[in-house]
């Protein structure tokens, strides 16, 4: 019986300082000001906006894009190591963009073969607007519009609300926002 008091005690002692944790994290206050024009911090555990500046302002989302890019990758591709894919310039390659200094590849040429996860690394580590051009025309079924309606979709049953993908690289779009 003595036995059990010992970690009786300990994991009531647990619980209670854990607790008090989880307390302290939602009545956090940010002391510095947010520089973005938007933001918000949420506790996903309790729900509860810790912070938060516009929350609703539509803005470029940026490498949201990638992100959103990726998952949508993930989830239709049941083996990243195995498939290949191989760069066609004429489909893949960003041409006629007003922003050229926007544009960030990692070097993939005509006839180059590279995995998804490759080509995801590329894309996520180094902002390559040809990796994700290559990603969503494969998994968008031949279609790189096909693949921004499955980001779209996926926003939806996620709920990012008031979130509108155009393209799958992250490159600058009027309607492109978050």
């Amino acid at each position: 019986m003595k036995k059990m008091i010992i970690p009786v005690l300990v994991t009531v002692l647990l619980s209670l300082s854990l607790g008090s944790l989880s307390a302290s994290a939602a009545m956090f206050n940010l002391e510095t000001e947010l520089k973005s024009d938007a933001g918000i911090l949420v506790n996903v555990d309790t729900g509860t906006v810790i912070v938060e500046k516009n929350p609703d302002k539509q803005l470029q989302p940026a490498h949201l894009v990638h992100i959103m890019t990726a998952i949508v990758v993930l989830e239709n591709c049941p083996d990243i190591t195995a498939e290949v894919l191989t760069m066609d310039e004429n489909i893949f390659a960003v041409t006629n963009y007003d922003y050229p200094g926007d544009l960030r590849n990692s070097g993939i040429k005509d006839g180059d073969k590279l995995t998804v996860k490759d080509l995801l690394h590329a894309m996520i580590l180094q902002s390559a607007h040809e990796a994700a051009n290559m990603l969503a025309y494969r998994f968008g079924d031949g279609s790189i519009e096909n693949f921004v309606s499955k980001m779209n979709a996926k926003a939806k049953e996620i709920g990012v609300n008031n979130t509108t993908f155009t393209n799958p690289n992250g490159l600058y779009s009027v309607n492109q926002l978050s």
